[in-house]
């Protein structure tokens, strides 16, 4: 087996941060309910208790946008349920939503820590965009993930992303240790080498 990770353009990434960023929590997809976005709003609700400057910001298609979706009556009940606790709830300001769309390079300016909640993802690429970025992932140990990205950004519980988010900042050191990462990790001309190699190798191997 040959494991070749997903590419992306880092250059693209490489943005100056908005003001703010320390304190903006941002996920990137929501859909379907696999994606846990209960949980990134159970981290953003447990940091704004302790400082209501925290925002959690959503970019991703609204669930009433996919009908396939919203015709699955587990997935409904779960985001009628998401959106009425966010209703509710005395930080619903602080929850915004953003446009899908193909900003999300410049989106990633505006965010100091990317979710990762999921159940299970294959890589979840935004991981790797938000590294690229400078941003900090906080990602749930869903399987394979300490396959891919550092141990120290893989959370099991939500005590532990508390702590994640705490004790990871923006000094310049940090930064660029992140977009070292993800620049090299998921480097575009490398993977496609990668790639080649492989055509090449597997081209010789069925001769």
């Amino acid at each position: 087996m040959v494991y070749i990770d997903n590419l992306l353009d880092a250059d693209k990434f490489n943005l100056s941060k908005k003001v703010g960023k320390e304190f903006r929590l941002g996920i990137c997809g929501i859909l379907p309910a696999r994606k846990r976005v209960d949980l990134a709003i159970d981290l953003f609700e447990a940091l704004w208790e302790k400082d209501s400057k925290y925002q959690l910001s959503i970019k991703s298609k609204h669930p009433k946008e996919v009908a396939w979706l919203m015709a699955r009556e587990k997935e409904r009940v779960y985001y009628d349920a998401v959106f009425d606790r966010i209703e509710k709830a005395p930080w619903k300001d602080n929850v915004i939503f953003e446009e899908h769309g193909d900003d999300v390079n410049e989106w990633m300016s505006t965010i100091g820590y990317l979710l990762s909640p999921s159940d299970y993802e294959g890589s979840h690429v935004a991981v790797s965009e938000a590294m690229a970025s400078g941003s900090v992932p906080i990602i749930r140990d869903w399987l394979g993930a300490d396959t891919i990205y550092p141990k120290k950004y893989i959370v099991s519980s939500l005590q532990e992303a508390v702590l994640a988010v705490e004790e990871n900042g923006f000094s310049d050191e940090e930064m660029n240790e992140r977009k070292t990462f993800g620049a090299y990790k998921f480097d575009k001309k490398r993977i496609t080498k990668e790639i080649e190699q492989l055509i090449q190798d597997t081209m010789r191997q069925t001769k």
